[in-house]
């Protein structure tokens, strides 16, 4: 892989020593290998902000898509209870209604 950077991985030696005690010695092993060799897809550390530069740009997009569509949710559910208020008294008023008219019919058939 051309423009691939390798970086090996020093042995961490005096107060750094204090950072990894508590890490599995797994962890400390890789650590203090010296012979240890990691590639990174980086030539330069500019291209390495660049590449961090793009993430976050990308997570920022993310996130401003993520509350555009839970605003968009959120006046859905506003328009819904809306409706859902206007049609219940609409209902209301049909029931009053057939109420009346069964009131109506028993009244008149009483009438007679």
């Amino acid at each position: 892989m051309s423009g691939i950077c390798n970086f090996i991985v020093k042995p961490v030696n005096g107060p750094y020593n204090e950072i990894f005690k508590d890490h599995p010695q797994e962890l400390r092993d890789l650590v203090e290998d010296s012979t240890n060799k990691y590639k990174l897809e980086f030539k330069t550390s500019s291209d390495l902000l660049k590449n961090f530069e793009l993430l976050e740009e990308k997570n920022l997009f993310l996130i401003q898509q993520t509350q555009e569509a839970e605003k968009a949710i959120d006046d859905k559910k506003q328009e819904f209870k809306k409706i859902k208020y206007k049609l219940d008294r609409e209902t209301e008023k049909v029931k009053e209604g057939e109420c009346l008219k069964k009131s109506l019919i028993l009244f008149r058939s009483q009438r007679y």
